[in-house]
């Protein structure tokens, strides 16, 4: 499957990023942000209920961000199903554990067992990204 970026527009510039059109649990929840130096997903709080999970509270934990300081993440009590679906392709479906936090609007897809379950293409140059399952 190849995907091309998604534009946004910063305070900067146009940027392009390498976005994926995402379905959990059998919801489609729009573009996440691919994020290869995300240790686990994270989605946004608002999401909770949609998916019909509950949140491990004992297992909190503080991540630190890409600007320097720290957040809280939950993860949820059960795993999620993960879906990309493309025309003309085979979904690709997997399960994996997600974190949430009321700090997060974006959906990040990070390592822990999510792109650690594909095989992932970045063409820069071309601002597309090719995914396939391992």
């Amino acid at each position: 499957m190849e995907f091309n970026f998604i534009p946004w527009e910063t305070d900067v510039a146009m940027e392009y990023l390498p976005m994926l059109p995402l379905q959990l649990n059998g919801f489609p929840v729009g573009n996440a942000l691919v994020d290869t130096g995300a240790t686990v997903t994270i989605l946004p709080m608002e999401l909770l209920g949609l998916l019909c999970v509950d949140l491990d509270k004992k297992k909190s934990i503080t991540m630190s961000h890409a600007g320097g300081g720290t957040f809280s993440v939950i993860p949820a009590s059960t795993k999620i199903t993960y879906c990309i679906e493309h025309s003309g392709f085979r979904p690709i479906q997997w399960n994996g554990t997600v974190f949430f936090s009321a700090r997060q609007d974006t959906i990040l897809l990070g390592h822990y067992e999510c792109l650690d379950q594909l095989v992932l293409t970045l063409d820069g140059p071309k601002k597309k990204i090719r995914v396939e399952q391992k």
